[in-house]
């Protein structure tokens, strides 16, 4: 245990926010504490177990989670759909759209501006914004909403590139399994 000790604290502060840690994080030290916790996952697991955290395992990513009362995993769900459409925006503006791609906001507002299907749906995915905001303004609300939430990593703050991280499978996964509760549903 005293060999992971120095990485616990940094490990709480980042995943008790919400964030994940992404094995192809650009950031060197988030980097070494995915590290860390694949060597040592067991023996972390158990130590923020024993304070009502669950270390989760991903697909070369980290996260916590913990039992929540009815109405937080309802708000939760209602999030969730919101990332359907949120997805759905990425995954038309590139289909290859996913863990470990790149991207210029640039790219993106400019294929907004000429795509219909695509506009549309950056204006309904940003509908939380004023309705007088332009396409800049828009995919730059989303851009820094997806980073802030850790699915997103700004690679060159000066050209607006960005890489997708490990964790955005977290989203896809949970996405697919609201699909797949639907279908089920329909089938019944």
């Amino acid at each position: 245990m005293k060999e992971i000790t120095p990485f616990l604290k940094e490990i709480f502060d980042l995943l008790s926010r919400g964030n994940f840690i992404s094995a192809n994080s650009k950031v060197y030290r988030h980097r070494q504490l995915f590290n860390q916790i694949e060597e040592h996952f067991e023996e972390i697991f158990d130590y923020f177990g024993a304070i009502g955290f669950t270390l989760e395992a991903g697909n070369n990513y980290y996260y916590f989670s913990k039992e929540e009362a009815n109405y937080i995993l309802e708000r939760k769900i209602e999030t969730f759909y919101k990332y359907i459409d949120i997805l759905a925006f990425f995954a038309d503006f590139d289909n290859s759209f996913g863990e470990g791609y790149q991207f210029s906001m640039t790219d993106i507002e400019q294929k907004s501006k000429v795509d219909t299907n695509l506009q549309q749906q950056l204006f309904e995915v940003t509908r939380d914004i004023s309705e007088n905001s332009s396409y800049y303004e828009r995919v730059s609300h989303l851009v820094r909403k997806m980073t802030k939430e850790g699915f997103f990593e700004c690679e060159d703050e000066e050209r607006r590139d960005y890489r997708v991280l490990s964790a955005y499978n977290y989203l896809q996964n949970i996405v697919k399994s609201i699909d797949i509760d639907y279908e089920e549903e329909e089938e019944v």
